[in-house]
């Protein structure tokens, strides 16, 4: 699932697991534009390139959790 721009209350969830499921880990992940803000940012050369979809400066931060 990928929520663009969600509500500063967060969103809730409710997910269903097959009762066999050994194992289920729940991956969250952010990415946020907004680089420039952070202390000690320096921008990118202009002759480097982005890869991926985003064509802006964007942090990712993702923790895995075992449910």
């Amino acid at each position: 699932m990928v929520f663009h721009a969600p509500p500063a209350d967060g969103v809730e969830v409710t997910l269903t697991v097959e009762p066999r499921a050994d194992r289920v880990e729940l991956r969250a992940m952010d990415a946020s534009d907004g680089l420039e803000t952070l202390p000690g940012f320096r921008p990118r050369p202009p002759d480097v390139g982005v890869a991926g979809s985003h064509s802006s400066e964007m942090l990712a931060v993702a923790r895995t959790y075992p449910l």
